[in-house]
Order: structure tokens, then C-alpha cells, then sequence
């Protein structure tokens, strides 16, 4: 559900984005991250992390499923929006601005801003950008590349390791140990599903961005492919994959090696090499999302005796936001010319599931499609779908249903007149 919120940004931030040469530019967005921000690599992949069979896409245009983890839209696909801060006390009298902003996977909107003496009115205009088309649709030698990219992948983490469950066929914990090292029990999962391992993680998106990058290069030229990279907005959702389907997982080697406190010490620490790699590829412009409650998604409430939220689960999501937004602070003071900002969603998607009826919906506590978890929680051709699914949060055991992203991105739209997002919750 973090994904929900992850456009949800900080005024300053799209002010400093925002420049005169960059209104008269196409903006550009490259997209990295899981299953939560994919639009169909996956599809390329032999991995069991797909989107791309019924009933996936059932609610999307056509009923079509294109690798979207969801019924219908993307909060990406929803939003076309930007941002807005009333100006009265910001700027002078009789004054007219255009900006151009960007919005996530999304289009691009004008914003003209007049002031007078006594008040600034808007207007936006939706110019029509179409969202980022994965990165393994395109050739190596795209023209594509100059538009903008989604490297998003589902399964996908921080860690290298992590998305090994997705892939993994029903392995028994008991025939397989942890006695020759971690190492040697990775080679143990492999050798049983080895064509299956298939998944873009970080560090893979970040190595096909470099090809990206070249690609580029041999376009336009260096200094103009360093503009261009210097220009673009980067957008980062990754982390979630690390808990679900690799800490919390009982039968993994990271939640048996790690305590949690060396497990989130091991992701900050490889996140910010990961981060600063981007920045020598010439990002200048990062936003990193928090992770939401992910205590409260169906596939981990299935967990307690109760069907509610795992506290545990949720202070860890915290005590990991916690630390990010510390590195994105320290990356933007290190890093010259670059802003670097961290994106909370927690509170914003906590209410949504705690409050469901506020918003409309039923039920927040399971999915709309009936999905068996021992085989990994997705959706499938032969799940039983809810009859309703505008009454669902959430489509399956991680995902959210395409109302409850097109609620999230009318809230997000409203809040971004009226409020910059909180700082992370402190861990208790």
C-alpha cells in the first residue's frame, strides 16, 4: 500500500524541480522500484511475480491485463495533478508565473499562477505525457529512452537476495537448512527452481538504467546525456519485498541471521551506495518513498490469531522510515546540486485501512480476490472474485484494488493544496 502516497511530495521540492529551462523542456521521469510502481517487466521475465493474466486488468481499459498488480489503474495511472501553494503571502502583486511540474507515471501539467493585489488563482492544464513503458519492452537503441522509463519490477528489493519466495515452488523447510551458511542454502533454493529466479532488483534497475544512460549518450552526446540525467526526476519505491518476502519469511536465511536491528542497519547501508551509484549516473533530483503499514496488508494479517495488524511488523516498517529519511537528509547535504527527499506515506495509508468506511469502502482486512497465500497471494485465473470490488481496499493479499487508488489519489490531490506531508512517526 506504500505506493499509495509515494507522489505525495514536499512543495519546496517541486519548486526547486521546477526551472526555466525546464518549462521549456519535455519533463522526463524514470521510475524504479516493485510491484507496487511495475507496468510490466515482469511480463519479459520467467518468474511467478506477473500481472499479465486474468484477473488482473479486469477494470482497466479494455479488461486487459498489462503486468499492473491491480484490477484496474495505478495511483499513476489516476493522478494527472500538481502542485499548488497558495501564494498570497509568497509572492508580490500582479504577478504571473508558469510552471511546469511532474506528477509520477503520469502526465505532465502547466500550472499558471496570476497574483493581484488580492488573491492568486490557478489553472492546470493536463498536456497528455503518458506514462513510462517498462524497460524490457524497449529496444536496446530506443528512442523511447528520451521519454522516460519504468524499471519497476515486482519482487524486487534492496537486497539481491530478496524475491527468492516469489520464484520459489512450495520448498519444504525441513529439506532445507541453514547449516552450510546462507550462502550455500541460496544455492540449495536455486538448484530447485533455477529457470524461475528471475526478477529485476535494485541494483539491476539501477545497472539497466546505465545502459539507459549510454544508450543516451550515443543519441545526443555526453554532455547533453548528463543534462538530460541532471534534469529528469527519479522516483524510488523499493524496500517493501525486503520484509514481505524476504525477513518475514520464516524459512529465509536474512530473518534468521539478522537481528532486525542489523537487518535495517544492512538496508540503509546498501541503499545509500545504491542512491549515491544513481547520482554518479547523474540523477540530481531523487525522491524515496517510506514504507506504509505493511503489518496491516492481508498477507501478513493472515499471521495473527486475531486477523488484526502486526504491531511488530509495522514499529519495524517505522524504525526502517526512521532511518531513510536520515539518509535522504544526509545524501542532500553531501551530494552538490542535488535534492534528495524523503516521501512519507504511513499515516496516510493507516488511516485508510483502520477507517475504510470514511472513504467509502467495506472491507480493508482481506481482498476482493480470493487468493491462496501458500502460493504467494496473488491473484489468479481460477480465484474467485468479489462481486463489489469498489467495497475492497485491497485487490490481493498486497496490493490495492483500483477504487482504493482512485480515493488515495483524490486525497493526494486535495492534501497537496492544504499541507506538506508530516515527518515519519518516531519508532516507540
Amino acid at each position: 500500500m506504500e505506493m499509495m502516497l509515494r507522489m505525495f511530495l514536499l512543495a519546496a521540492l517541486m519548486l526547486a524541480v521546477v526551472s526555466a529551462d525546464t518549462a521549456a523542456a519535455k519533463p522526463v521521469t524514470f521510475v524504479f522500484g516493485d510491484s507496487l510502481t511495475e507496468v510490466g517487466n515482469n511480463n519479459y521475465l520467467q518468474s511467478l511475480a506477473k500481472a499479465n493474466y486474468p484477473y488482473y486488468g479486469i477494470d482497466y481499459e479494455g479488461g486487459r491485463a498489462t503486468g499492473r498488480f491491480t484490477n484496474g489503474r495505478t495511483i499513476g495511472d489516476i493522478i494527472c495533478t500538481s502542485v499548488f501553494i497558495p501564494y498570497q503571502t509568497l509572492l508580490p502583486p500582479c504577478l504571473s508565473i508558469s510552471f511546469i511540474f511532474f506528477t509520477l507515471n503520469c502526465c505532465l501539467v502547466l500550472m499558471e499562477i496570476s497574483c493581484n493585489s488580492t488573491r492568486c488563482g490557478f489553472a492546470a492544464e493536463k498536456l497528455g505525457i503518458p506514462s513510462p513503458p517498462p524497460y524490457l519492452s524497449l529496444a536496446p537503441n530506443d528512442d523511447k529512452f528520451l521519454e522516460g522509463v519504468n524499471y519497476a519490477s515486482g519482487g524486487a528489493g534492496i537486497l539481491n537476495d530478496t524475491g527468492l519466495y516469489f520464484v520459489i515452488i512450495s520448498p519444504s523447510p525441513s529439506t532445507i537448512t541453514l547449516q552450510d551458511g546462507p550462502s550455500k542454502y541460496e544455492q540449495q533454493i536455486q538448484q530447485k527452481c533455477l529457470l524461475q529466479i528471475q526478477r529485476l532488483s535494485f541494483d539491476d534497475q539501477i545497472e539497466s538504467f546505465n545502459k539507459t544512460k549510454q544508450a543516451i549518450v550515443g543519441k545526443i552526446g555526453q554532455a547533453a546525456a548528463d543534462r538530460f540525467s541532471n534534469k529528469a526526476l527519479y522516483f524510488i519505491g523499493i524496500g517493501s519485498n525486503d520484509y514481505v518476502n524476504n525477513f518475514l519469511q520464516p524459512f529465509l536465511p536474512d530473518g534468521l541471521q539478522y537481528t532486525h536491528d542489523e537487518f535495517v542497519e544492512l538496508l540503509a547501508s546498501t541503499l545509500e551506495k545504491q542512491l549515491k551509484r544513481l547520482y554518479k549516473l547523474g540523477a540530481r533530483k531523487m525522491i524515496v518513498h517510506g514504507l506504509g503499514p505493511l503489518g496491516c496488508i492481508p498477507s501478513q494479517r493472515m499471521k495473527s490469531t486475531t486477523g488484526g495488524c502486526l504491531k511488530k511488523v509495522n514499529q519495524w516498517v517505522l524504525e526502517f522510515n526512521a532511518q531513510v529519511q536520515n539518509l535522504t537528509t544526509s545524501l542532500g547535504r553531501q551530494l552538490p546540486k542535488s535534492q534528495v527527499v524523503f516521501a512519507d506515506t504511513y499515516n496516510a495509508v493507516l488511516d485508510l485501512i483502520t477507517k475504510p468506511s470514511t472513504y467509502g469502502f467495506k472491507i480493508s482486512n482481506t481482498s476482493c480476490c480470493n487468493v491462496d497465500t501458500k502460493l504467494g497471494g496473488l491473484c489468479s485465473p481460477n480465484s474467485k472474485v468479489c462481486q463489489n470490488r469498489h467495497d475492497y481496499v485491497f485487490w490481493d493479499s498486497f496490493h490495492p484494488s483500483d477504487a482504493a487508488n482512485a480515493v488515495l489519489a483524490n486525497y493526494i490531490f486535495t492534501s497537496l493544496f492544504t499541507k506538506a506531508p508530516s515527518p515519519a512517526p518516531a519508532p516507540k
